[in-house]
């Protein structure tokens, strides 16, 4: 099936817009960059488990500390700036030396040692980028944009692959697809790229799977992504999607139930193998934590002590911030310094919006599957406030904390956030799908060049 014009219209936009975040946003200016840089940069040389304090070349270093975190705070960049650190040798100068924290790279250790806890799956595309241009004799620099454009060509293929398979939901997928935060991780080096891909694709062949549409290669392809998309920052969420299939889809009721076990075991092992590779990596962790205020078990133990209490402490903390996260989700560039205004953020929301409840599923959603889309959304987004409170927060007099890191940051609701949406969709369509896809783009195209220009003005002279 050959895609429709409208279809080739978001994947040409998604990729377009999504290589101008790469090479409007200045090197290393996306958050905690550094670290992924290096991460990638390891994952390049086939360091598969990341080194908490790795020894890298002098070019490498005097590259990461050329940049420093919020450079927009500190002087404005140049075009010449960038052109000229092209030129500045390549990876194998200089004798190997450690990276370190300094006034203006206050989170670069921080980074490197987080970004080793995960698979090394996530930084493939950036990997890939960085060897070809480490082969090229490539400076650095030209690593870092190597690496920013794989992840660019990764998301368009992910996205392409999504929408193929779910074309009931094509015009939702687009507007998370086109979302200026989306596309801001998309152009840049993290963790966050690969996991936001691979969820675009896994929720759309558990639709596709779910509408009844492909044989049992869909099936085979469902069960060999899940323990990779499990693997994407420990993606566990995933799992309870596997419950949407149908039955009508395997020969009986036990033959699902075998299929969703085999898979969730397989899942859960490739993720107990890789927490067993890294445990070393772990305790270091742990060990930053706790010297930097923030004690992990103390706060598992608080949970588990106090639940009651520690609940009411979160809702007051996620009702607090819900703004300030739902804005993040929208977008907020750079260090999360550079946002979109209030208003803009808001329409953006309303967008998405629009999508999921003018889109057509194909099948019927019952009242029983909205509620499973909604709680999953709902237990993954409490799931996430928790887990950043157990690694990175504090309980003070006033309540939940975060002294040292920004802690729940927008951006991570975006690889589940379809659930919610999809908990919204209709059974039957009011506007054409194709007039409704095109409506996404063109008005996504609208927030994400007010997003581009945002970031044009702040960086650059």
């Amino acid at each position: 099936m050959g895609s429709s014009p409208p279809v080739r219209l978001v994947i040409a936009s998604a990729a377009l817009l999504a290589a101008a975040f790469a090479f409007v946003m200045p090197p290393l200016q996306v958050n905690d960059e550094h670290g992924h840089f290096v991460r990638a940069y390891q994952v390049s040389r086939g360091e598969w488990k990341g080194d908490p304090a790795p020894a890298l070349p002098q070019a490498v270093v005097d590259f990461l500390m050329r940049y420093p975190e919020r450079f927009d705070s500190e002087r404005k960049f140049a075009a010449p700036d960038i052109r000229n650190a092209f030129s500045r040798g390549g990876d194998a100068l200089g004798a190997p030396v450690r990276v370190h924290d300094d006034a203006s790279h206050r989170f670069i250790t921080w980074s490197i040692l987080a970004s080793s806890l995960y698979c090394p799956v996530v930084y493939l595309p950036s990997a890939a980028g960085i060897a070809a241009a480490r082969a090229a004799g490539l400076a650095p620099l030209g690593m870092l944009y190597a690496a920013r454009l794989c992840n660019v060509l990764s998301f368009a293929i992910a996205l392409w692959i999504a929408l193929r398979l779910a074309p009931g939901s094509r015009a939702l997928i687009a507007a998370v697809a086109l979302m200026p935060m989306t596309l801001h991780q998309a152009g840049g080096v993290s963790a966050d790229l690969l996991t936001i891909a691979i969820s675009l694709a896994g929720f759309a062949l558990i639709l596709r799977v779910r509408a009844g549409k492909g044989d049992s290669r869909l099936l085979i392809a469902l069960a060999c992504l899940m323990p990779v998309w499990v693997l994407c920052k420990t993606s566990v969420w995933a799992l309870p999607l596997l419950l949407f299939l149908p039955s009508h889809r395997f020969a009986n009721r036990g033959r699902r139930a075998l299929y969703i076990a085999g898979v969730a075991f397989a899942a859960f092992a490739a993720l107990a193998l890789w927490q067993h590779a890294i445990h070393g990596n772990l305790a270091l962790f742990r060990a930053d934590r706790l010297a930097r205020g923030m004690d992990t078990s103390g706060n598992l133990a608080f949970l588990r002590a106090h639940p009651v209490p520690f609940a009411r402490m979160l809702l007051a903390y996620m009702a607090t911030h819900s703004g300030e996260h739902t804005g993040q989700f929208i977008g907020a560039f750079g260090w999360m310094k550079l946002t979109l205004s209030t208003g803009a953020r808001v329409l953006y929301l309303g967008l998405i919006l629009f999508a999921a409840i003018f889109d057509s599923p194909g099948r019927i959603v019952t009242a029983a599957e909205r509620l499973g889309f909604a709680a999953l959304f709902l237990a993954t987004l409490a799931a996430t406030y928790i887990v950043m409170f157990a690694s990175d927060g504090v309980v003070t007099a006033r309540g939940i904390a975060f002294p040292y890191s920004a802690g729940v940051q927008g951006r991570y609701f975006i690889p589940f956030c379809l659930a919610g949406f999809l908990a919204l969709q209709r059974n039957r369509r009011t506007i054409e799908a194709g007039r409704a896809l095109r409506i996404v783009v063109y008005a996504a195209l609208v927030f994400d060049l007010l997003s581009l220009s945002v970031i044009w003005n702040s960086y650059y002279a």
